[in-house]
């Protein structure tokens, strides 16, 4: 089955653009229409993704930063609404996973997958839900999606 999606004129924010489900999440949008601004932290994956957006046609930007930090996360939704000239869509993409039992799981393994794939997503949702209720005449809009593989259904 052959299934196409037209998101012309749509503004998109992707957290984790430079890899994985993320990097997927963005180019498909790119490709459906949408101007995309990605994040990561891998500044040359994060280019060659942006290049491939650039190649589908569409407007957008790279940021590199540390979604752990929230002063970061503000910055990144403002920029990407000001470079996009709004923001429609939020994806919540990025995420880190050891592949350890509990014993073996360290403090700060423990405290970096709870930084990257909690607080983090809330400090991106919390900026953007700024943005995207604070429409000119009072509207607001958009949408929020938080995703994760399937590796959290396991212990």
């Amino acid at each position: 089955m052959n299934v196409s999606f037209n998101f012309s004129g749509t503004r998109v924010l992707v957290t984790g653009g430079t890899s994985g489900i993320g990097e997927a999440v963005a180019i498909a949008f790119a490709k459906s229409g949408a101007d995309v601004v990605i994040t990561g932290r891998d500044q040359p994956r994060g280019q060659a993704v942006l290049g491939t957006i650039h190649e589908a046609g569409r407007a957008g930007e790279f940021i590199a930063g540390d979604l752990c930090d929230p002063e970061f996360c503000d910055s990144l939704v403002e920029q990407a609404n000001q470079t996009l000239g709004g923001l429609d869509v939020v994806v919540n993409c990025a995420g880190v996973i050891f592949h350890a039992d509990a014993v073996q799981t360290s403090d700060a393994q423990w405290r970096q997958t709870m930084d990257v794939n909690v607080n983090a997503t809330f400090y991106v949702c919390r900026a953007a839900l700024k943005v995207m209720t604070a429409g000119p005449g009072g509207e607001s809009g958009g949408v929020i999606l938080n995703i994760a593989s399937d590796a959290g259904l396991s212990a």
